[in-house]
């Protein structure tokens, strides 16, 4: 399936976008014209999963940005390798809790954590006064 759509800024030539998707509706390629002159194209790849695994950027002038990912079973990112259009590299290692809430982001350099941000998470002790719903609750009400 594609799309097309048309980005009109005053004083500056029309931008054209045409995108194409996969039967599961993904993105897989898009492409932006100016005049008729392609400016930019990005191609996306995903895995058996339906994880996207690689998203590819491509200006003009033939430069490239890419970013490549490591996914878990849960298809959450694990691992992301970043290469800009300057050829600079980053690696950012993704971890979660035992019930899958992201815990940490590392940005990696040279196999040294230069780069480390954390989430944290704390939840309302549940009150006293709180009513339990579901079939246990109607099972309990319900004998004699």
């Amino acid at each position: 399936r594609r799309s097309r759509s048309t980005k009109m800024v005053s004083g500056r030539p029309d931008e054209v976008t045409t995108r194409t998707f996969d039967d599961q509706g993904r993105l897989l390629a898009e492409r932006i014209t100016r005049d008729g002159n392609e400016i930019r194209s990005r191609i996306l790849r995903y895995d058996e999963a339906g994880c996207l695994v690689e998203d590819a950027t491509t200006l003009a002038n033939g430069k490239t940005s890419r970013t490549v990912m490591e996914f878990d079973k849960d298809c959450r990112p694990t691992r992301r390798l970043q290469t800009s259009f300057a050829g600079r590299r980053k690696e950012v290692r993704i971890s979660y809790d035992d019930a899958g809430r992201k815990v940490a982001e590392e940005t990696v350099k040279d196999g040294d954590v230069v780069e480390r941000l954390t989430w944290a998470y704390t939840f309302k002790a549940p009150s006293k006064d709180a009513v339990e719903e579901g079939p246990a609750a109607n099972e309990a009400q319900s004998s004699p």
